[in-house]
């Protein structure tokens, strides 16, 4: 079975092809689709068709599937609407080749076929692709790993501790009064306690929102690293990924 996968992209859509038979993959190829930044949309969408054609014409698939980007999340207008039209040349090419059904997968389900939750970060992707075509050792692979999952899992530990200390703030707050004071204060003492804790949950939300900044520049850089160790970047990953979950289907 011959399968070819794109994951459409305004900047670069990455392909990959996959040659399998009875669940042993015999070839693998993969490249990207970067038009020059000076085109215009015209002139990108012409380009971009011409792509896709070239890419079909040269392996010959037996089936085709794009991610789907109809539903785009995270972007804006203008990249969705870009992305729609990208998404339709490249479905009128792979449907003129076969005259047959196009399959297209949304992220979290393509995801989740390859055993990964539907939410999880590029660069899980890329490692777990990276895995499943055994283009780095099983010791490198460990070693990626371990760096994603810690800084993945200390986000988990992080957002507790500050729960942790929200939880330990009302106590801290009641423990400097007296138990008379604090019949006769009770209104207060307990006004203390919110604005205290409205103040320290504040603290926390910008420190998460820190903490999510930091791990999103720690995985891409772990994402480059990848990259140059084995030629394959995350819009190739995530045409891999849709790819294994078409051959799953089939």
């Amino acid at each position: 079975m011959k399968s070819l996968a794109f994951d459409i992209s305004s900047a670069n859509t990455g392909w990959s092809f996959i040659d399998q038979t009875k669940g042993i993959i015999a070839n693998f190829q993969f490249g990207n689709i970067q038009p020059a930044v000076a085109m215009d949309s015209f002139q990108k969408l012409y380009f971009f068709a011409n792509e896709i054609h070239k890419v079909i014409e040269e392996w010959q698939p037996d089936c085709m599937a794009f991610e789907e980007v109809i539903q785009v999340y995270g972007h804006g207008f203008k990249t969705a609407r870009t992305l729609a039209r990208l998404s339709g040349a490249a479905i009128l090419q792979a449907y003129t080749y076969k005259k047959q059904e196009v399959v297209l997968f949304e992220p979290p389900s393509w995801r989740k076929a390859l055993g990964l939750k539907g939410n999880c970060h590029k660069t899980q992707v890329q490692l777990e692709v990276i895995r499943r075509l055994k283009l780095l050792s099983g010791a490198k692979l460990d070693v990626y790993q371990d760096k994603i999952e810690t800084r993945l899992n200390g986000k988990d530990a992080f957002k507790e501790e500050c729960k942790l200390n929200e939880k330990e703030l009302s106590k801290t707050i009641k423990a400097k009064y007296t138990k008379d004071e604090k019949k006769e204060n009770k209104k207060e003492i307990e006004k203390e306690v919110k604005q205290e804790l409205a103040t320290l949950k504040k603290a926390n939300k910008a420190s998460i929102k820190l903490y999510d900044k930091e791990t999103e520049k720690i995985l891409k850089d772990i994402g480059v690293d990848l990259y140059i160790d084995t030629g394959l970047n995350q819009d190739v990953a995530d045409s891999f990924g849709v790819n294994f979950a078409l051959l799953e289907r089939i």
